[in-house]
């Protein structure tokens, strides 16, 4: 799953590169520095609501944690498991095991 993600997030970030910087002379010549950098700022106050809307918190999860049964999206796709961690008393914790219901 890491490799599929950072080839999502490599494209995503070409891609919004190449959607600022083709348009950017014309804004410039249309509606002039201040304007174009208006327009991009009010672009980036928007897209902040949006994630706090949309994107769920991670912090402190895997993304390998973030692929298991018991995700929204396992849910969404109707597998279901119990989160249990199990360790024996002095043994180092080995993270998180799933088990069916």
């Amino acid at each position: 799953m890491r490799g599929a993600a950072l080839a999502v997030s490599g494209l995503s970030q070409w891609g919004s590169n190449f959607l600022i910087t083709c348009p950017f002379p014309i804004l410039l010549g249309s509606i002039g520095l201040r304007g174009a950098y208006g327009l991009y700022a009010a672009f980036a106050l928007i897209s902040i609501f949006i994630v706090v809307a949309i994107v769920h918190e991670t912090k402190g999860r895997t993304l390998e944690q973030m692929n298991r049964p018991g995700t929204r999206e396992a849910r969404a796709a109707g597998i279901s498991a119990t989160l249990t961690v199990s360790r024996k008393p002095g043994a180092m914790p080995r993270g998180p095991t799933f088990a069916p219901p």
